[in-house]
């Protein structure tokens, strides 16, 4: 019954990648899916109609795994709320109306998270990113990842590869999206993300 669970859920997950294939492609939400596939605790950052939301939720189904979406915009993620309901899926899904940095201070102390995905608006300064790191990195488990959708949006000058004593960041390009993939490899500080993202808008 699980197996036939999930088929009909990443059927269902298929035909929603094809509405945004056109336009935008889909290789990155294919990546975000293996990604998710094994992960315990998820954290999503934007969510907007939901093509990652959804992406994720369903791969965890594999695992069994939870999914904490925040965004501050509830009736942009109208039809997102909607569809995960009509999917079943919302068991595994927490949808937070607040500012990520916001919400970082209601976060468990002891909930250690595997994977951060993000999502956001174009328009944030370093000291932004700054504080935001301050803000979830240290609830980041040792060799968890942060995988920033659109970077190339964010960081003008682009991500190359880039590897410090305690993490490892790399860019991945997915048809007309670079996404920028951070791995904390050791006990990495907040300072050590953020001063190594170059050209931060």
């Amino acid at each position: 019954m699980g197996n036939e669970k999930i088929k009909n859920l990443e059927n269902k997950l298929k035909t929603l990648w094809k509405h945004r294939e056109k336009r935008f492609g889909v290789g990155d939400l294919k990546f975000l899916y293996e990604k998710a596939q094994n992960k315990k605790v998820i954290v999503e950052m934007g969510v907007s109609q939901g093509f990652s939301t959804l992406t994720i939720l369903v791969a965890l189904e594999h695992a069994g795994g939870h999914l904490w979406s925040i965004d501050y915009n509830r009736k942009a993620c109208k039809e997102a709320v909607k569809t995960v309901k009509e999917w079943g899926l919302e068991k595994n899904w927490t949808f937070i109306v607040e500012d990520v940095i916001a919400y970082s201070r209601s976060w468990k102390k002891d909930k250690m998270i595997d994977f951060i995905y993000i999502d956001l608006s174009a328009n944030f300064k370093r000291e932004w990113w700054g504080d935001l790191f301050k803000a979830w990195v240290p609830y980041l488990k040792q060799n968890g990842e942060i995988l920033i959708h659109a970077a190339k949006a964010h960081f003008k000058k682009g991500v190359g590869f880039v590897k410090g004593p305690n993490f490892e960041i790399r860019n991945i390009r997915f048809d007309r999206w670079d996404n920028c993939l951070i791995t904390k490899t050791g006990p990495s500080s907040a300072k050590e993300f953020s001063d190594v993202i170059p050209g931060v808008s």
